[in-house]
């Protein structure tokens, strides 16, 4: 076990601009961003019944939440768990920086500032009383990503942690996935040798973390005699099937809320700037 003194030195050797400078600009924005619901108490439907909640959701298959949420109580304390929730965010947003190679401060710093005032993240702090655990569920996911670069088992050690934070909440497998798939296009790009063993990589650190998960979940309710909750389908009769009929529609609501809805296609102009961006996405792709 490393001295106190050890750990702070390989923090510092690690706090390099680009790192720093994501570490200031999730965590600032953030708090710009968010503080008005930190600082308040503001509950819904769930909310009301979370006031106090050990967060005990094995049969929504999410049996890491309650460890998670618990590092900052039990209790809905909008303060501190909002405050746990922007370091987690602003550690993730350093170690994305890691991850996609940001090295100039200004682009590590917009990185960490995206990462905080992101939409999705206004409807996690509606959820206050599982903030916590859910922003420690994202940063495990990115870590895990970041590990399997980091010397010759790490895909392993970061099939650990994608196991917890799919535990935690399952939508951060999606998470790991698009990381590991920027991660496997630069590999390509660069000059190291055993690229194809090197892009292996990732997927085995997906398969320990999928299968590291299910067999903890199964032995679980197994010895709490219970089963899966129908909810959102996870453990109803249609649960793992249907897949390619999932994500045509899951590809079909995104098109025709993008082009047809009135929230975000109020009318030519923004048309013209999604066929913008996209052509423009195409073009530093290629």
């Amino acid at each position: 076990m490393k001295a106190p003194w050890e750990t702070v030195n390989l923090i510092k050797k690690n706090m390099d601009p680009a790192t720093t400078a994501s570490l200031a600009g999730a965590f600032a924005a953030g708090l710009l961003t968010h503080m008005s619901v930190m600082v308040s108490d503001i509950p819904n439907h769930d909310g009301l019944a979370s006031v106090y909640s050990n967060q005990d959701l094995l049969t929504s298959g999410r049996w890491f939440l309650q460890f998670a949420c618990g590092i900052s109580s039990y209790y809905a304390l909008p303060w501190l768990i909002g405050v746990l929730s922007l370091i987690y965010i602003a550690v993730a947003s350093a170690f994305t920086v890691k991850i996609l190679d940001i090295r100039r401060p200004l682009y590590a710093a917009l990185a960490g500032v995206i990462l905080a005032v992101f939409p999705a993240l206004a409807s996690d702090f509606a959820y206050v009383f599982t903030m916590d655990g859910y922003m420690l569920g994202m940063l495990l996911s990115v870590i895990a990503v970041y590990l399997v670069g980091r010397g010759k088992w790490g895909f392993v050690l970061g099939g650990v942690l994608l196991s917890l934070s799919v535990g935690t909440y399952q939508a951060y497998l999606a998470v790991a996935m698009i990381l590991c798939l920027y991660k496997a296009i630069g590999v390509l790009f660069d000059k190291e040798d055993k690229k194809a063993l090197r892009i292996a990589k990732y997927p085995c650190m997906g398969a320990i973390g999928l299968v590291l998960y299910y067999a903890v979940l199964k032995v679980l309710l197994a010895v709490r005699h219970t089963s899966l909750a129908d909810y959102q389908g996870i453990g109803g009769e249609g649960a793992g099937t249907g897949i390619i009929t999932r994500l045509t529609g899951a590809y079909r609501d995104f098109a025709v809320f993008t082009l047809k809805s009135k929230i975000m296609a109020a009318g030519p102009a923004a048309k013209t700037t999604y066929f913008l961006l996209t052509a423009g996405a195409l073009v530093l792709l290629v």
